[in-house]
């Protein structure tokens, strides 16, 4: 049977929402859902437990929205963090993470997955994106992108083991 777990129009009052992203996850009892203001380009996640429809007290802002993913465990997720909220800024586009949020961890201590910051050996321009994301269909590996508006792409990997690592080795696997 459906049920309606997020209204964007009736969530917060007197604010019109956009649903950017919604992953649920691996074992389905979580969702990551993230939206933005009257569609706008900066977003908010919050993480909701689906059995009753409760948010996790954790507020990630300001995000790109996506990508997004969970791992394994179903306690922690990657998302795409950026320095400010500010679309006027002419850093707005700059230097964006990928970080990793654990669910009940403060957002301050998220970890700094993939960037410039990070993995200054990989020589990341200030205006690509890095994103960095686990997928379902290989779960031996961490996988990560840098891209930008051009079609260019350059894609990283690294064994799943890694995943709790301090420094993780990224290989080429694509460009």
């Amino acid at each position: 049977e459906e049920q309606l777990l997020f209204d964007p129009l009736t969530y917060i009052d007197g604010k019109t929402l956009s649903v950017i992203s919604i992953l649920p996850s691996f074992d389905v009892l979580k969702l990551i859902i993230a939206y933005a203001y009257g569609g706008g380009e900066v977003s908010t996640i919050k993480i909701m437990n689906v059995d009753n429809k409760k948010f996790y007290p954790e507020t990630i802002y300001p995000s790109l929205g996506g990508p997004l993913s969970w791992t394994f465990d179903n306690q922690s997720f990657t998302y795409a963090s950026q320095k400010t909220d500010d679309i006027t800024s002419p850093g707005f586009k700059l230097n964006n993470k990928t970080k990793l949020h654990t669910l009940g961890n403060d957002t301050k201590n998220d970890i700094d997955f993939f960037s410039n910051e990070s993995y200054p050996e990989l020589n990341i321009p200030e205006s690509v994106r890095p994103y960095a994301w686990l997928e379902k269909d290989s779960r031996n590996y961490i996988f990560a992108e840098l891209s930008n508006v051009r079609p260019e792409f350059t894609y990283q990997y690294a064994p799943i083991t890694q995943l709790k690592e301090k420094k993780i080795n990224w290989k080429l696997l694509c460009s």
